[in-house]
């Protein structure tokens, strides 16, 4: 039972992307692949990553091929033509070394989100801890959050910026509230 959530519909997806059809997409931390399967029609093959073995169980039931592995500390020793990141770096420890896993594993094109303004943190046993590594963003409204991020952390990491969306993330809700709605940056950027 994970919870369903929604970023982008099929149609987002082909706008992000130029209406164009790709051979292959790296989707790092798929999850359970919501947001992933709404891009099927523009890729030839998807790859999904995900360290929660429930989770990779669950793309597999979906049709992707789901791998194990933490790009921040392994690589696949391949290259996708679009590699994505919906609302991971900013759930992971070290976010400026898993951007330049996703720019080493990209022949084209990567694609990351973040709801803004951001709040890095990190799971662990069902508690949250700081980030090893920084964001370089400290505003505290989506506009300069999304320019600091840009100008501070992909464009410095050799990315063009060439599309900017927002878009709200829909996350299942808890005990504390029915559902999240958070606004997210997503980035579409060339090597």
């Amino acid at each position: 039972g994970s919870y369903r959530m929604h970023l982008l519909s099929p149609e987002m997806w082909g706008d992000l992307l130029g209406g164009e059809k790709h051979a292959g997409l790296l989707d790092v931390g798929a999850g359970a692949g919501y947001v992933t399967a709404g891009a099927k029609a523009y890729f030839d093959a998807i790859t999904a990553t995900e360290t929660s073995e429930p989770q990779r169980k669950r793309l597999e039931e979906r049709g992707f091929e789901a791998l194990g592995a933490d790009l921040t500390h392994a690589s696949l020793e391949r290259k996708f033509d679009v590699v994505s990141a919906f609302n991971v770096l900013d759930r992971t420890a070290r976010p400026l070394t898993l951007l330049r896993s996703l720019m080493a594993h990209s022949s084209g094109k990567v694609i990351v989100s973040m709801p803004l303004p951001a709040q890095p943190h990190v799971h662990v046993k069902g508690g949250t801890r700081a980030p090893d590594e920084r964001l370089p963003s400290f505003a505290s409204d989506w506009e300069t959050a999304a320019r600091e991020l840009s100008e501070r952390m992909l464009e410095p990491a050799g990315l063009k910026v060439e599309r900017l969306a927002r878009a709200p993330y829909l996350s299942r809700g808890d005990t504390q509230a029915r559902m999240y709605v958070l606004d997210d940056a997503i980035w579409v950027c060339s090597l």
